[in-house]
């Protein structure tokens, strides 16, 4: 299988490029940057440089003859979706319509989106959010990835299989040492108590996310562009396990002491030091439905507490270089 992956050496991506290489895919890596990638060379991994509002990009990629599938992940981060509509959309909604538009000519058979849970909106405590949920996005990043969506729902209808993947809250290292990450809720608490001996929150702890290990998103789509299901247009890839930050940080302490045999303490707004897990404020957690995920037998299958291990191990490795 012939596979096309826009942003293949941001975060995401490059994780999914080296998954779908390992399961025997010949891979066309579409990066903006070349200098910024670092792939180890096999004769399965093509690279493109180029922008993906750019024309010439687009005139590169029709010169592409055997491409079965597209796995589409370029977009902008939550801050710069913040900006104009001239800025945003060319990026987050149009560079999604010029591919499926041109690709359509050639006789694409699969096209995986990638979008966010950021399209249902705020989420109420005891909630189950399915794919089937009304979508109510409350910025413009969710608000893009739902007009994309859109787009590929139509294209949908005119003989290509396309499938919409929305993402819960994805942590772990990163491939490349540019890719930024450390940002996200779980990498930021491993890499401050690897560095500063403690792990501090921003709020009381009570916000709740669902966690998936990078891997396991990358392993579920070499899995699923083996067998879209023509039956569904959206899919959650999510652990199905919601925490709150709190909850999470106790799992960050308790791995981070089983390794390093030194204890840390979680700090909290105003100086205050948690002392216990449970939060008074949260009676009830919502939980993004992975159902569909159960029903393909695609799973994830690391812990968090596995997966915080395995970010130490990088940390480790990376100070030690």
């Amino acid at each position: 299988m012939s596979t096309l992956v826009t942003g293949a050496n941001g975060y995401l991506g490059s994780h999914i490029v080296n998954d779908l290489i390992k399961n025997d895919n010949k891979v066309w890596a579409l990066c903006r940057n070349s200098n910024r990638t670092n792939f180890i060379p096999h004769n399965k991994l093509n690279i493109i440089e180029g922008d993906i509002t750019s024309s010439e990009t687009i005139k590169k990629l029709t010169e592409l003859n055997d491409i079965e599938t597209i796995i589409h992940l370029v977009s902008l981060d939550h801050h710069k979706s913040a900006g104009s509509a001239r800025d945003v959309i060319p990026v987050n909604v149009e560079a999604t319509w010029v591919l499926l538009e041109t690709f359509e000519k050639k006789n694409l058979k699969n096209f995986i989106y990638f979008s966010t849970q950021q399209v249902y909106g705020r989420i109420k405590p005891g909630e189950v959010v399915t794919e089937e949920s009304v979508l109510k996005p409350l910025n413009q990043y969710g608000l893009t990835h739902q007009l994309s969506e859109n787009i590929v729902n139509y294209y949908g209808t005119k003989g290509i299989n396309c499938l919409n993947v929305r993402l819960s809250n994805s942590y772990g290292s990163p491939v490349f040492a540019e890719n930024n990450c450390w940002w996200l809720v779980v990498n930021d608490l491993c890499l401050t108590a690897f560095k500063k001996q403690k792990i501090v929150l921003q709020s009381d702890g009570s916000p709740q996310r669902d966690f998936i290990h990078i891997s396991d998103v990358s392993n579920i789509i070499s899995k699923l562009i083996k067998n879209i299901p023509p039956k569904w247009n959206e899919i959650n890839i999510s652990s199905g396990e919601t925490k709150t930050i709190l909850e999470l940080a106790f799992i960050v302490k308790r791995v981070y002491e089983e390794m390093f045999e030194r204890e840390i303490s979680i700090q909290l707004p105003g100086d205050q030091i948690a002392q216990k897990e449970d939060i008074s404020l949260v009676k009830d957690k919502y939980t993004i439905s992975n159902e569909r995920l159960n029903n393909l037998n695609f799973l994830p299958e690391l812990s968090l507490e596995v997966g915080i291990r395995k970010l130490f191990t990088h940390l480790i490795s990376r100070e030690n270089d």
